[in-house]
């Protein structure tokens, strides 16, 4: 469909008649006059067979694509870059090669990007090249350095959570995690808002923590938002008002994709439109999707929805179900947030809702 799309070929005559990849370690792939398979991806575009891309570049225009190409694996001959488009942002496999996007950050940093500067670094600092060693740790503070003399705001952010968590080659010290944020949030920069919050929320200074969250919050920072529909639902620091909170929420899930708080889907789940309130009645199927979007980042969003598909299950014993409760599993292990304590309570509840009893569903809360 997207190679029928973008020649404007039917599967017929378009080179591309399938979701046919190429695997590393694999046997060679015989498809078309390909028969590369070095690195892993979708079968390119016959190069021969013009895209939409290129003939709005023949006509003038500047072009731009974002999400997933699957037009080309890596090095092939269909790649954005080959094809008429001046800038791409997301996927080229359908999984990050950090070790290839480090270079072309540091190709980048040549011409004094100040952003190429800050995510060499970040992807030192995260672990996703090299091995966190102390060599690296220390480019990763000159390349912070670079990029906050260049003027790059998220760099001021990121050298406040070096300094904020005492990450090598500094020391903790919380006084100067604070001027950075400062600094960043002087610039706006909701993140910067988000940590000072945190900061002071953990000092038990609500006051300031609300103020710095609603600042992030107006600025239309999903987990801010989140944040602060938490503090109207649960009546921290300002009077508790369940409609606020929800309008909150609502806010927060409208963010992109990339951004979005998958908790607001989570809260508006569990304490609107599964129970009903003053606020709404209840809708339970809107509340399992709701949990379903978030299950795939939330392990509390996971668990309430195994919760609920086990007693459907038991109820009526359907495969499609039963299928949905090894993905929710699966899903739950796999998380960070997954331990031995938490793998008690879910098993205890599972019993007693095969016993027909009440389970608590606030064990994460």
């Amino acid at each position: 469909s997207r190679a029928s799309f973008m020649t404007g070929q039917h599967s017929g005559h378009c080179e591309v008649r399938g979701n046919k990849e190429y695997w590393r370690d694999a046997p060679v792939v015989m498809y078309g006059n390909n028969k590369e398979y070095a690195v892993v991806g979708q079968h390119p575009y016959d190069p021969g067979h013009v895209i939409i891309p290129e003939i709005m570049k023949d006509n003038g225009y500047t072009t731009g694509m974002f999400g997933k190409w699957a037009g080309g694996y890596e090095g092939s001959v269909s790649t954005p870059d080959k094809r008429g488009i001046d800038e791409y942002y997301g996927y080229i496999k359908g999984y990050p090669r950090y070790d290839i996007s480090f270079d072309y950050f540091r190709r980048a940093s040549y011409k004094n990007h100040p952003g190429s500067f800050y995510m060499m670094a970040k992807l030192y600092i995260n672990g996703f090249v090299g091995s966190k060693s102390n060599d690296e740790l220390k480019e990763a503070f000159k390349y912070l350095n670079t990029a906050i003399e260049y003027g790059n705001v998220a760099a001021i952010n990121a050298m406040g959570l070096l300094y904020l968590n005492g990450t090598y080659p500094v020391k903790k010290d919380i006084n100067t995690a604070i001027e950075f944020f400062e600094k960043a949030s002087s610039k706006d920069y909701p993140y910067a808002y988000n940590n000072l919050g945190l900061i002071y929320e953990a000092k038990g200074d609500m006051k300031k923590a609300f103020e710095f969250f609603e600042k992030s919050s107006l600025l239309d920072e999903s987990w801010a938002l989140n944040k602060i529909g938490e503090f109207y639902r649960n009546g921290i620091y300002v009077k508790k008002d369940m409609k606020k909170a929800f309008d909150y929420y609502n806010k927060a899930i409208e963010a992109p994709i990339s951004t979005v708080s998958y908790y607001a889907f989570y809260n508006l789940a569990k304490y609107y439109y599964l129970t009903g309130n003053t606020v709404l009645i209840k809708d339970e199927d809107k509340a399992i999707k709701y949990l379903d979007i978030a299950s795939s980042h939330a392990i509390e969003a996971a668990i309430l929805l195994l919760y609920l598909y086990t007693e459907k299950y038991l109820n009526k014993k359907d495969d499609d179900l039963y299928d949905k409760i090894k993905l929710l599993i699966s899903r739950i292990e796999n998380n960070p947030k997954y331990n031995e304590s938490i793998k008690s309570i879910i098993e205890d509840n599972l019993k007693k809702l095969k016993e027909n009893k009440h389970i608590n569903i606030d064990i994460l809360n």
